[in-house]
């Protein structure tokens, strides 16, 4: 009898071959993850979305896309949402994006990944004595005490706001800090939608050894800027710039950020200071959701980069409906448009001339007064252009526009109800239109020169 120590020969021979391709496949797994790992910068820390896909899970072209490690996208958000809107980016957009990093008003961590508090450099007099600061300073005490959830009332938001302007040139040198080799740094907010594999095709256009600001564009006091929330790209030149630019005179854009109330606006402030105007990208980058976009002939045709104030669940839907894009276009590798979201998403919906509790934001003409949903809608019907209506009871509001939009619920309060119209046929035709003018794939809407 074989001793319970030692196979029998021929089994130790498959033993000892079983063995070797186990090892050989270790090897070469291990060789893959620290070959992905290498990219990583040393800085504040890259986090890297590199988990496996169960054979149940379908496979994800957007990981393999060209360019992706060029890329640093940073996430701007606040302690106050933090725990609410970052959590779907996890299972969304950052199984996408090899390097990504967080930021917000406090450190802390959202299931396993590190929250990096951008003012922690701040001026101590402005973080310890400001006005400004005094939800920071409260997060802080709040965090210290072992509180994870913070208030969510309109007061707390006001304070968030007033503090929020004061992230936006910190974030330029954490960013930096972060990957300072990175090509392109690709700014969000925890409620922005990244169409990956198009800002992959669109940012081919540009050479990031050239200084660019690209974004989707604001005009406040003779000074244009890239609204945050829609997202907005600085290549590798131009935030070498500016971090020089705000290091040198730090003192000097803390005052001004005092004064002012929006700090993308003081971005762009400190761009034009050193000669960087903004590369205007509306509507690829977009700050609207597919539900609440005007869609127009302006739009339609173009590829979207970009959402704002995407709820999780629009995220989630964006994100899945994106996939199966780029499985479906494998070969021709056409970038997703307006268009295409609005067939998918929004047509569909566009099955009712009238419906209660809805707002579509209608509302390009003079308002008139009215005394009933059906009166408003023979206001609309009298304008030839007219698409849509909204009637506002009991203020007796009825107003209109000639864009396609769908909306949002907007349930009565109580003492007000908003009914809402469609002028489907009308509709069907100006969609026709404009999908005249969708002549190529869209992928030449890319070349904004």
């Amino acid at each position: 009898m074989s001793s319970p120590f030692f196979l029998p020969r021929h089994r130790a021979r498959v033993f000892l071959f079983a063995f070797a391709i186990l090892s050989f496949f270790l090897v070469l797994r291990t060789h893959f993850v620290n070959n992905a790992n290498s990219d990583v910068s040393d800085g504040i820390g890259v986090s890297q979305t590199l988990g496996d896909q169960s054979d149940s899970e379908p496979q994800m072209p957007c990981r393999t896309l060209p360019g992706a490690k060029d890329i640093l996208v940073v996430l701007k958000t606040g302690a106050t949402e933090a725990s609410e809107k970052l959590p779907i980016h996890f299972n969304t957009t950052f199984l996408c994006t090899p390097n990504f990093v967080l930021f917000s008003d406090l450190e802390q961590e959202i299931e396993g990944h590190t929250v990096h508090d951008v003012l922690n450099e701040t001026d101590p007099s402005l973080r310890v004595e400001h006005g400004d600061f005094e939800l920071y300073r409260q997060l802080q005490k709040w965090s210290e005490d072992g509180s994870s959830e913070f208030p969510k009332d309109g007061d707390t938001r006001k304070h968030a706001w007033n503090l929020d302007k004061y992230k936006f040139l910190p974030l330029m040198k954490k960013a930096l800090e972060t990957q300072p080799t990175a090509k392109w740094f690709v700014f969000i907010e925890a409620d922005t939608y990244l169409v990956w594999s198009n800002l992959l095709a669109w940012l081919q256009h540009f050479d990031p050894s050239k200084p660019l600001y690209i974004g989707g564009q604001s005009y406040i006091r003779g000074t244009w800027f890239a609204h945050g929330g829609t997202g907005f790209v600085v290549s590798n030149k131009a935030l070498n710039m500016i971090v020089k630019e705000y290091k040198s005179k730090t003192e000097r854009y803390n005052e001004l950020t005092k004064m002012e109330w929006a700090g993308d606006f003081i971005l762009a402030k400190a761009f034009k200071n050193i000669d960087i105007p903004l590369t205007k990208s509306f509507p690829i980058l977009q700050g609207e959701t597919p539900d609440t976009l005007d869609y127009t002939e302006h739009h339609y045709c173009w590829p979207v980069v970009s959402y704002h104030h995407m709820p999780p669940e629009w995220i989630e839907n964006m994100w899945h409906y994106e996939q199966a894009w780029l499985n479906d276009n494998a070969t021709s590798k056409s970038p997703l448009c307006h268009h295409h979201v609005f067939k998918h998403f929004i047509e569909p919906q566009l099955v009712v001339e009238e419906r209660p509790d809805w707002d579509n934001m209608a509302g390009d003409a003079e308002p008139e007064a009215v005394q009933s949903a059906e009166a408003c809608r023979q206001v609309c019907e009298s304008q030839s252009d007219c698409l849509t209506w909204v009637y506002v009871d009991p203020a007796w509001i009825c107003k209109t526009a000639n864009v396609v939009r769908l909306g949002e619920a907007k349930p009565s309060d109580g003492s007000q109800t908003t009914t809402s119209g469609w002028m489907l046929s009308r509709i069907h035709d100006a969609v026709a239109r404009m999908g005249e003018q969708c002549t190529g794939d869209g992928s030449e809407r890319f070349d904004l020169s």
